[in-house]
C-alpha cells in the first residue's frame, strides 16, 4: 500500500467513525421519542394535549429516521469505498487474496495463445484488471483479450479512449460503490434480456381485457339503474359472468404477477447504475460523454421508461394482497389493464434494453483497461505499427546475422540501422503479473518477417517467463490498453503459443502428442491466406520425447518456420541447435545465464545474444544433494 493509499484509507476510517457517533446519538434520540410517544398517549391530561405530544413525538420520530438512515447509507457507502481502494490496492500489489474471485471464461481447445500466457484464472491477467459490475462487460474485456484478429482502427480507437478515461478515477469509484450499495453479485443483463424476451402474456389477453371493460361497464350501469329502480338486480347475473371471464383467465394474472416480481428486482439494480450514468457530470469529457450518450438521450432515457414501468408493478404489488384484489377487480378489470399496460411497456423495454446494456458492457470493458492504465502510470501505449516494408527475402540478403557470434552487440546495432522501421521493437519490456519490485524487464526487437529466435538459457533462468511476457504484452497492445514498457512499436499480428502443454487421459492424449498436434497447427497457421503474419512462441520445444529425436525434430521444424509468413521466438534445452543460425540466416541466438556464488544460483534474468555457454542440470541436481559429480558453475555446452 502506498503512502497516499494509507492516508486516504485512514481518512476513510476517521469519516466512518464520526459518521457512527453520529448513528449512535440518532439512535439514541428515536428511542427516546419512542418513548415520549408512549407517554404522550399515557398522560393524565387532555385528550388534545395527549394528541397533541403524542403527534409532536411520531412527527419527529420520523424525521429523525430520516436523517439515521441517511447517516447509516453514508456508512454503508464509506464502507463500500473502502472496499474498493482495498481492492485497487491489491491489484498495484497483485495480491491475488484480495482481489473479487476470477470470473470463469469458456475457452476452446484449440483458442492460439489464451491458455498459456494466464490470461483467465485465479492469477490471470482478466482477474487483475476486471472492475465490471455485470458478468457481459466481464466477459467482454475476456472477449478482447482473447481475440485472435483485432482490427488496427479498433485498436486505435479503444486507446484513446482508455487514455481519455484513465484519469476519471472518481467516476469507476463512484460507480462501483452506487452498485455495490445494491448488491454485490454481478448483473446478469443477458439472462434477463433472454427472459424479457420471453415474458409475453398469454393470447388471451387481447380479447380478453376489453370484454372485461364492456362487462364492467355493463355492470355499473346495471347497478346504477337498479339503484335508481329502473330495473331489477340483473347486475348481480353481469358481475356473475364477469367473474367467470376472470377466473377463467387467471393464467393472464400469474404471468402479469410474476413479470412484476422480476421487473422489480431486475430494473432495481439496472436503474441504480443508469440513473449514476445519467446524472453524473461529464461535461469537458468528450469521451464518456459519447460512452453514455444513450443514457440521455431525451426518448431514451432509461430513468424515463423504467418509471413508467415500476408505476405498473406498483399496481401488480397492491393486487397481491388477497382482499385489495377482490376490492380492485370487483367493479373494475385491475389486473387485465395494467397487464396489457405492462405487456406494452416490456415490448418497448424489450427493444431499448439491448442498447443501454451494449454501452454499460462496452464502458465497463474500456473502465477495466483505463483503470489498469490510471493504477499504472509508468505503462505506455503502445505503437501499433504499419506493415515493415521488409520481408523474407530480404533477410536471407542480410549478411548481419553470422557476426553474432563475433561481436553479438556490434551485429544488432548494425542490422538495427539496416532497417527503416521494425516489427516489434521494446523497450524495457516487463510481465505485469510479476511484483514490480522483483520484475526484470529487458529490451526485445524483430527487424522483419521471417526472423526466428532461438532462445537458450539455464533451467530457471527466464526463458518461459520472456516468452510469456512478450506474449501478454501483445494481447494488453491488441485489446487497447498499455504495457509494461518504456516503450513499444508493434506490427499487427496472429498471435499463437505452444507452451503450457497438457496431456488427456480422457482423449488418451499423451504430453508428446499434444505438443505435435500443437506445432503441427502453428504449421497450418503459417500456411493460412491471412493478412497478418503469425507470431509464435515456443517454449522448450519437443521436450516430450528423447535428446536424439528432439534435436532431430526440432532442427527440421526449425527450418520449416525459416523464411515464412511469420516471426517468433522458440526456448530449448539443446544447445547443439545454436550452431543453425550459421546455416539458416533467418535464425537468431539468444540466451539468459546463470552464475553460482556462496553455493547457492543466482539468475539475473537478463536476455543477451548468442549462444547460451552453460547448462545447470547437474549443478542443480548436486546442490539438492543428489548423487552426480561436482564441478564448476556449470557444464560448457
Amino acid at each position: 500500500m502506498t503512502h497516499t493509499s494509507q492516508i486516504l484509507q485512514e481518512r476513510i476510517d476517521r469519516r466512518i467513525m464520526r459518521l457512527q457517533r453520529r448513528s449512535g446519538r440518532f439512535f439514541r434520540l428515536r428511542i427516546g421519542l419512542f418513548l415520549l410517544f408512549l407517554v404522550g398517549i399515557g398522560l393524565p391530561a387532555s385528550t388534545t394535549l395527549r394528541v397533541t405530544v403524542a403527534a409532536a413525538a411520531a412527527a419527529v420520530f420520523a424525521g429523525v429516521a430520516v436523517l439515521h438512515r441517511r447517516v447509516d447509507n453514508s456508512i454503508a457507502r464509506h464502507r463500500a469505498w473502502k472496499a474498493i481502494k482495498h481492492s485497487q490496492d491489491a491489484r498495484c500489489e497483485l495480491d491475488w487474496e484480495k482481489l473479487p474471485p476470477a470470473v470463469p471464461y469458456p475457452l476452446p481447445d484449440d483458442h492460439p495463445f489464451a491458455a498459456d500466457l494466464d490470461l483467465f484464472g485465479a492469477a490471470s491477467l482478466h482477474r487483475l484488471m476486471d472492475i465490471s459490475v455485470s458478468r457481459r462487460g466481464s466477459a467482454l474485456l475476456a472477449d478482447w483479450l482473447a481475440d485472435p484478429a483485432p482490427l488496427r482502427s479498433t485498436i486505435r480507437e479503444r486507446q484513446e479512449t482508455v487514455r481519455a478515461l484513465a484519469p476519471l478515477v472518481h467516476f469507476r469509484e463512484h460507480l462501483l460503490v452506487t452498485y455495490a450499495m445494491v448488491t454485490r453479485e454481478k448483473l446478469d443483463g443477458d439472462a434477463f434480456l433472454h427472459w424479457l424476451r420471453n415474458a409475453a402474456l398469454p393470447a388471451s389477453i387481447r380479447w380478453v381485457l376489453p370484454v372485461s371493460l364492456v362487462l364492467s361497464a355493463l355492470n355499473i350501469a346495471l347497478f346504477f339503474l337498479w339503484g335508481f329502480n329502473v330495473l331489477g338486480p340483473y347486475f348481480l347475473v353481469g358481475i356473475l359472468v364477469y367473474g367467470s371471464v376472470y377466473f377463467l383467465n387467471t393464467d393472464v394474472r400469474e404471468v402479469f404477477l410474476g413479470t412484476a416480481i422480476r421487473l422489480d428486482d431486475e430494473l432495481g439494480r439496472l436503474k441504480t447504475v443508469f440513473d449514476f450514468l445519467e446524472r453524473y457530470p461529464s461535461a469537458g469529457r468528450p469521451a464518456l460523454e459519447e460512452l453514455i450518450a444513450v443514457f440521455r438521450r431525451e426518448d431514451e432515457r432509461p430513468s424515463r421508461h423504467i418509471r413508467r414501468i415500476l408505476h405498473d408493478v406498483v399496481a401488480a404489488g397492491v393486487s397481491m394482497n388477497p382482499v385489495m384484489m377482490v376490492l380492485l377487480n370487483l367493479a373494475f378489470p385491475w389486473d387485465f389493464f395494467f397487464a396489457s399496460r405492462l405487456e406494452r411497456k416490456r415490448l418497448v423495454l424489450e427493444q431499448l434494453l439491448p442498447r443501454w446494456l451494449d454501452a454499460l458492457h462496452r464502458l465497463e470493458a474500456l473502465q477495466s483497461l483505463a483503470n489498469f492504465a490510471g493504477l499504472h502510470p509508468e505503462y505506455v501505449f503502445p505503437e501499433i505499427v504499419e506493415p515493415a516494408a521488409e520481408d523474407a527475402e530480404s533477410i536471407e540478403r542480410s549478411s548481419v546475422l553470422p557476426e553474432m557470434f563475433v561481436d553479438p552487440d556490434a551485429a544488432l546495432s548494425r542490422h538495427s540501422s539496416l532497417t527503416a522501421s521494425a516489427v516489434f521493437n521494446a523497450k524495457a519490456l516487463g510481465h505485469p503479473l510479476i511484483p514490480k519490485d522483483t520484475r526484470v524487464c529487458n529490451d526485445f526487437r524483430v527487424d522483419s518477417i521471417g526472423r526466428i529466435f532461438l532462445v537458450t538459457g539455464s533451467n530457471m533462468s527466464g526463458k518461459s517467463t520472456f516468452l510469456r511476457t512478450v506474449g501478454i504484452n501483445m494481447v494488453l497492445a491488441y485489446a487497447g490498453g498499455p504495457v509494461v514498457a518504456e516503450s513499444l512499436k508493434v506490427q499487427l499480428f496472429r498471435l499463437y503459443t505452444c507452451i503450457q502443454i497438457s496431456d488427456s487421459l480422457r482423449e488418451g492424449v499423451s504430453y508428446f502428442y499434444a505438443e505435435v498436434r500443437r506445432l503441427r497447427a502453428l504449421l497450418t497457421r503459417l500456411d493460412a491466406d491471412e493478412a497478418e503474419p503469425l507470431f509464435f512462441l515456443i517454449d522448450e520445444i519437443f521436450k516430450g520425447t528423447n535428446n536424439i529425436e528432439r534435436h532431430v525434430g526440432s532442427e527440421s521444424y526449425l527450418r520449416a518456420l525459416a523464411g515464412r509468413h511469420g516471426t517468433g521466438i522458440v526456448s530449448t534445452h539443446d544447445i547443439e541447435l545454436t550452431v543453425l543460425p550459421e546455416q539458416i540466416p533467418a535464425m537468431v541466438n539468444l540466451h539468459f545465464r546463470e552464475h553460482i556464488r556462496d553455493g547457492e544460483m543466482r539468475f539475473d534474468y537478463r536476455l543477451r545474444p548468442g549462444p547460451c555457454p552453460t547448462t545447470n542440470a547437474l549443478v542443480i541436481m548436486r546442490l539438492e544433494g543428489l548423487p552426480v559429480p561436482g564441478g564448476g558453475e556449470g557444464v560448457k555446452g
